[in-house]
């Protein structure tokens, strides 16, 4: 059991570690698929360990025990944790339940408010067809503001670079 453990956190320690390298390098929707795939499954091998953890002292309790025809003395006897490892992952199952679930939750409210702003800037089919349609009917003022911003008159945002006011210079007028 004790393997068990140290392999499941040894685990969840390497993912945790190159999930955000990971995230860097790889392109967006693989990244999307493998990093939500190996969250999904790091945590439901963390609450599969805790959830082990704990039977150990649940099937010691004598109603379970008689339930289950185990004998309870054997059971303490050849108990693979310490009582108080597998009364502290029992209490811990339930709260990381209640916690992941309503981190789900807050993240479904985001994404269905997401939702409704983009389908409030018109006609489209999804957040990013929105976005593009929306900068696609400001586009003029848009480039106008860019302008601005730069700081230069061309019309052109390579021909102003090339004359040194693009956006890493822009101390031309």
């Amino acid at each position: 059991m004790l393997t068990m453990c140290l392999l499941g956190l040894g685990c969840a320690a390497a993912f945790a570690g190159t999930a955000p390298w990971l995230a860097r390098r790889l392109p967006p929707r693989t990244a999307i698929y493998l990093l939500v795939g190996g969250a999904v499954l790091t945590t439901a091998a963390a609450l599969s360990m805790l959830a082990f953890l704990g039977v150990t002292v649940l099937v010691q309790l004598p109603m379970v025990a008689t339930a289950g025809d185990w004998s309870p003395s054997l059971l303490h006897a050849t108990d693979p944790v310490p009582r108080w490892v597998a009364v502290c992952s029992l209490a811990l199952l339930p709260a990381a339940l209640v916690t992941g679930v309503a981190a789900a939750a807050r993240q479904l409210a985001a994404m269905a408010r997401l939702r409704r702003v983009c389908r409030d800037l018109g006609g489209a089919e999804g957040p990013v067809d929105a976005l593009h349609h929306h900068a696609a009917t400001n586009r003029a003022e848009l480039l106008r503001a860019e302008r601005a911003a730069d700081g230069c008159g061309s019309k052109d945002r390579y021909d102003c670079s090339e004359r040194g006011c693009g956006t890493r210079n822009r101390t031309c007028t």
